[in-house]
């Protein structure tokens, strides 16, 4: 599972800026709604949760303590100047992960970030700086060793209440902490993760565009053997951030059809993002995150299997099309599926898939399924 990154412009303090407004943004081309807002005490919060839709929790007493506490300058003073953290950078605002160890299929990549390590210290000067010409995000797990005092005032969370949420949900163990500190003005592009995220927002505001998991189709992820894998291929508002992403209406005609739900995220305030709820995260001011990472269940399967069910199958099938055929190859025969031109090594392969496919879909599905794992996601 890997975290994605959230970074911004160059802006000297972390100063809150509630009183001003929001950045405009430019009509998106999608439907959109406002996520749901509910109190940390409303008695109707454990079966909102249980919905597995997003949802700002007001008032959280999680990440209570640390609110108005950690800053950069305090951070700054506590962590160990001694200790290394994990920090990206880019040339551009627009904060695309890869990983080359999941490029397996060998595709031409222009890598958008470099993942670098420094001492906090370091990274606040480079952060302050405003002549620094590249942009800088950090992304540090909360483990022991950051500082006495970190540990400290890590150990004053509010636990009972991230693990009472998690326990509505079914979640068993916690599976990381992040630390976060973006800057004003960058971008996550739109992504989905493997795992529930309770997101808690210590300093700044994020807005976080949500794409539910039935609109997987219409966000044209990458391959599932690509750098970039679990990241849409769209940029969504048409800003050409990154050469791997395009707003090419013709190339990606399904995405106009999408419909997205808009959380903003203030300090003190938890944002509920399910596993599989695709995101796209914009800071609207010098930002200070932490992150609650719980990974998804095994499944009890039912019929018909969910829309979340839905997207896990169909990377397990192509990931099994890998393993049959070599990830190499999965792009010749995702398009032979489209234009119906398979040799008979691929008529063998893609009847083993749908052998497999007919024990949790009706056989009316499964054509369908296939061509939209293969649609609009592999070119020459």
């Amino acid at each position: 599972f890997f975290f994605f990154c959230v970074i911004g412009s160059f802006i000297d303090s972390f100063d809150p800026l509630a009183s001003q407004p929001l950045s405009p943004l430019e009509p998106p081309p999608f439907a959109t709604s406002k996520v749901q807002r509910v109190k940390a005490s409303d008695p109707e919060l454990p079966q909102l949760l249980k919905r597995e839709i997003p949802l700002i929790i007001e008032d959280s007493s999680v990440t209570r303590s640390l609110v108005g506490l950690w800053t950069l300058d305090y951070l700054e003073k506590e962590m160990h100047p001694e200790v290394k953290h994990s920090v990206y950078r880019s040339n551009t605002r627009f904060f695309q992960y890869w990983d080359e160890t999941k490029n397996l299929a060998k595709y031409n990549l222009q890598p958008p970030t470099e993942r670098v390590e420094m001492s906090f210290q370091e990274f606040c000067s480079k952060f302050r700086n405003p002549e620094e010409e590249q942009k800088y995000y950090l992304q540090q797990k909360l483990i022991v060793g950051l500082g006495d005092q970190i540990l400290e005032d890590f150990k004053t969370l509010d636990w009972s209440q991230a693990f009472e949420w998690a326990k509505v949900l079914g979640l068993d163990d916690l599976s990381s902490n992040l630390l976060l500190i973006s800057q004003a003005g960058h971008v996550t592009p739109a992504h989905y993760d493997e795992q529930h995220n309770f997101f808690c927002q210590l300093e700044g505001r994020k807005r976080v565009l949500l794409f539910a998991p039935s609109d997987w189709g219409k966000m044209y992820p990458y391959p599932v053997h690509h750098a970039c894998d679990r990241q849409s291929m769209v940029d969504i508002f048409r800003k050409d951030w990154g050469p791997g992403v395009s707003h090419n209406s013709a190339r990606y005609p399904q995405f106009s059809k999408v419909q997205a739900v808009e959380a903003v995220v203030h300090p003190g305030e938890t944002l509920y993002m399910p596993a599989y709820w695709w995101h796209h995260v914009i800071s609207e001011d010098n930002s200070l995150s932490i992150t609650f990472w719980f990974p998804v269940p095994k499944p009890v399967v039912k019929f018909p299997i969910s829309e979340v069910q839905t997207v896990a199958l169909r990377r397990n099938i192509e990931g099994m099309m890998g393993e049959l055929v070599g990830p190499e190859q999965v792009a010749n025969l995702m398009r032979g599926i489209l234009m119906d031109q398979l040799d008979t090594s691929q008529k063998q392969t893609i009847g083993q898939i749908k052998e497999l496919l007919a024990k949790v879909l009706s056989q009316d599905r499964i054509q369908g399924f296939l061509i939209e794992l293969a649609s609009g996601r592999f070119r020459d």
